[in-house]
């Protein structure tokens, strides 16, 4: 959530799924917006899995592998979305694009993790932020 608002996105809103021992599953709805930024997809999706590793002190491809053989999982929609970006020849291969929304990824939640904190604990907390 706070990746997206930092990429421009309008939150509508977050709601809690589900609370595994590692981390939790949040559900976010957008309003009609799109990020001015290629890469804000991707980091937003990374956002969440990088989040849940430093939080867990896991290996973000540990973090990344849990939820694999889903389709609808963060690492394929990192992966769909990697290839697509390379495919518009915005970054030389699917392998660059991962590097640099990781990269931005990384730099949101080092500038902004007690925000990160406090957005997860609220969520945690009332179920629904909107």
């Amino acid at each position: 959530v706070v990746a997206a608002m930092l990429c421009g996105y309008k939150v509508a809103s977050v709601e809690l799924g589900d609370v595994y021992s590692n981390g939790l599953q949040a559900r976010t709805r957008y309003a009609a917006t799109r990020s001015q930024y290629s890469w804000a997809d991707l980091a937003v999706t990374l956002a969440g899995p990088l989040a849940e590793a430093r939080w867990t002190r896991r290996d973000v491809l540990e973090v990344l592998g849990d939820g694999e053989r889903y389709e609808a999982s963060d690492l394929r929609r990192a992966q769909r979305e990697a290839a697509r970006l390379a495919a518009r020849r915005l970054y030389t291969s699917a392998d660059h694009a991962l590097l640099i929304g990781e990269q931005r990824a990384r730099a949101m939640l080092d500038g902004y993790w007690p925000l990160v904190q406090k957005t997860a604990r609220a969520l945690y907390r009332h179920g629904r932020i909107d």
